[in-house]
Order: C-alpha cells, then structure tokens, then sequence
C-alpha cells in the first residue's frame, strides 16, 4: 500500500485513506465525498501491482495525457497476461476490455 501512496504523492495527488475495509459502495461513497476536481487516480489495493514502478509511473503519466488529450473519462489499467490470483472473472474481463485505447 505504502508504494501506492507514495505514486499518489509523485503525481500530486493527496490520498485519500479509509483505514477499514468499508466494502466498494461505502468506500466510493467517502471518496466522492472528498473528491477533488480531476483527473483522479483511483488506485484499488485488492490486487498488488505486477509493473516494476518505472512501469507504473509512465503508465500513469500516459494515462493522464490520454484523460486531457481526448477528453476521455476513464482510464483503466489492469494487466491482462497477469491480472492477479485469484481473479475468477478472467473470461468475463477479457469480453468486455480490450487493448485498444479508444
């Protein structure tokens, strides 16, 4: 998690941090709540990350060119050759996410 906090704080994020597990709804909820204008970077913590953090910074640098470019909404990154154990819904993820950016 510490690694986490610590790339929130490159990009100039202050991190938002529920010290309980207060399940999805109720933690969506809190962070709405304290949400400052975009882009924001929502880092879950259920799955470690697979990148080294080299990676991980310019993926997220990319990411945000990507929200400011085009106008986009949403950026996901999640890997796809190594999404993590257990994830059960490998099929179903693959079905609705693909590689292409737009």
């Amino acid at each position: 998690m510490m690694m986490k906090i610590n790339i929130a704080k490159r990009f100039g994020y202050v991190p938002i941090l529920i010290e309980k597990n207060v399940g999805i709804l109720s933690g969506f909820k809190k962070l709405a709540e304290a949400m400052p204008e975009g882009p924001i970077l929502l880092l879950e913590n259920d799955l470690e990350l697979v990148e080294s953090p080299e990676t991980t910074f310019n993926l997220l640098k990319n990411s945000i060119k990507f929200l400011l470019k085009y106008d986009l909404i949403q950026v996901r990154l999640r890997s796809k050759l190594k999404p993590g154990e257990p994830f059960v819904a490998l099929k179903k993820y693959k079905k609705y996410w693909s590689d292409n950016y737009f």
